[in-house]
């Protein structure tokens, strides 16, 4: 059953920078409001629905692994 926490905390993280690097490749400003200021990734998302649709799901993805540990 750990296991299942794990493997959301990597998917967690590669969805995560997954999507810093999409935001560097849009634009420098992008990827350093995303980087240091957290709310900057959903306006990211927001915007750029096209190119960050596939980390933010595989983030999101890893958010439920976590939290099916943390509630089960």
């Amino acid at each position: 059953m750990e296991a299942i926490f794990w493997i959301g905390m990597i998917f967690g993280f590669v969805g995560s920078t997954w999507l810093l690097l999409e935001a560097f490749t849009t634009g420098i400003w992008w990827g350093l409001a995303t980087l240091f200021f957290a709310p900057a990734g959903l306006l990211y998302v927001i915007n750029h629905w096209d190119r960050a649709k596939k980390p933010f799901l595989v983030q999101l993805f890893g958010t439920a692994l976590v939290l099916i540990f943390v509630f089960k």
